[in-house]
């Protein structure tokens, strides 16, 4: 019992610094764009019409998938933190897990219940989570704004 308290405080202190840390990022945006789809949305934050960050939330039945984007003033993705909370335990054990994904030094490090922090090599997961900036760049042109 106490462990399972003890779990859910440390994963709950992971997750919240590292949404504080990608909120932390885009806080000096002065406009986000949201694609306005209500169950799926994805928010572009933009400061002096560059593009700083990708926040992409997907509610999938057993729970939540939020990928964030962190990107550099030269368009590049320097971080990503993706995250997948399945708390419905409908779809088999409920779990948590986070990865900080650092593209330039192929770098994963991942959160568990069993791992607190653990590097990981893994080429599948950073390639299935590197995007096309560029791409996205364009299509935001067409998303509503939500915050100037």
């Amino acid at each position: 019992m106490i462990i399972s308290v003890l779990f859910i405080l440390i994963n709950c202190n992971f997750k919240k610094k590292f949404d504080t840390e990608f909120h932390e990022f885009v806080e000096n945006s002065d406009s986000v764009l949201c694609d306005d789809d209500k169950l799926h949305p994805s928010y572009a934050y933009l400061k002096d019409g560059k593009l700083r960050g990708l926040e992409f939330i997907r509610n999938p039945e057993c729970g939540r998938i939020t990928t964030r984007y962190f990107i550099s003033q030269s368009n590049e993705i320097e971080k990503i933190i993706f995250e997948k909370d399945f708390f419905f335990n409908n779809c088999g054990e409920t779990f948590d897990s986070i990865y900080i994904i650092e593209p330039k030094k192929k770098s994963i490090k991942i959160f568990t219940k069993s791992t607190d922090g653990e590097f990981i090599k893994n080429d599948k997961i950073l390639k299935q989570h590197i995007i096309d900036v560029e791409k996205y760049r364009e299509e935001i042109i067409n998303w509503k704004k939500v915050k100037n």
